[in-house]
């Protein structure tokens, strides 16, 4: 009974306030937090502790570079989960901005041999690029390779056509 009186004096003392009561509301006092304690420090969950079926879940809505970007290296458990999974990688986006193309291709590519499908664009002659950065024998389990708006010199169809 005690710990129900003390409870709701913790309570009121939060909420010891009424705006009707006052002119102004910067004359308002607030009570203090520390009488209110419940324990909500212990409840806290860190990005790390989710279980890793919700970690492999939440892995599918994210993109493999802002995978890398913000989990790789974070700690050896996450780092587990992620080499255990497949990825797409589409840089067909990236090829509209040089700077994160560049920056992709030119940094380490940790889950290179995860990727089964790649998707390139080959506007502003980046299929190139891509092919002089990152060695495409490293792509262990590339299964779908689509390349939109290619050129004939990187399809290396004019070595066709000049035979026929």
């Amino acid at each position: 009974m005690t710990s129900t009186v003390s409870r709701r004096k913790s309570i009121a003392s939060l909420v010891s306030f009424d705006l009707d009561q006052h002119e102004s509301t910067k004359r308002v006092k607030i009570a203090r937090i520390d009488e209110f304690n419940i324990g909500t420090f212990q409840s806290k969950l860190k990005f790390e502790d989710l279980p890793n079926e919700l970690l492999f879940y939440i892995c599918q809505f994210i993109p493999l570079i802002d995978l890398q970007r913000a989990f790789y290296n974070l700690n050896l458990r996450i780092n587990k989960i992620l080499y255990s999974k497949k990825f797409k990688l589409d840089l067909s986006m990236l090829s509209m901005f040089k700077y994160a193309f560049d920056y992709y291709c030119s940094n380490q590519q940790p889950f290179i041999s995860q990727i089964y499908s790649l998707k390139l664009c080959d506007e502003y002659d980046r299929v190139t690029w891509f092919n002089q950065h990152i060695d495409m024998s490293l792509f262990n389990n590339l299964r779908i390779l689509t390349i939109s708006q290619p050129s004939i010199e990187n399809l290396g169809i004019h070595l066709y056509l000049s035979e026929v």
